[in-house]
């Protein structure tokens, strides 16, 4: 009965060291990565994504006519998107465009 005492309180103290150690850990790489920060600001560096040219809707979709001749044939989005080499989220909005402008109607 002693031993299984000693093995339940050694194993919470190895689940508090361990949780310890985590959030060690994390304060320290939280850190690592302001300091970083600023550095570059120092620096001069940008963060985020770069200021371009934003395309409209209709530039968007007459650049993906395959992808809108799929989804008009019913093609699932996952199938359209490996059909076509691109991400889900490029043909979910191409269909949601489809569907503002009236090209593809729901179902």
């Amino acid at each position: 009965m002693k031993t299984l005492l000693v093995l339940i309180m050694l194993d919470k103290i190895q689940a508090t060291f361990t949780n310890l150690f985590t959030k060690l850990e994390r304060e320290t790489t939280l850190d690592r990565a302001a300091s970083g920060r600023k550095i570059a600001i120092a620096n001069n560096v940008k963060f985020g994504r770069p200021k371009g040219e934003v395309k409209s809707c209709e530039k968007f979709l007459s650049e993906n006519k395959r992808m809108q001749q799929l989804l008009k044939e019913e093609y699932s989005i996952r199938n359209n998107s490996k059909i076509v080499g691109c991400s889900d989220k490029t043909v979910q909005k191409v269909k949601r465009l489809m569907i503002n402008s009236q090209l593809l109607f729901k179902l």
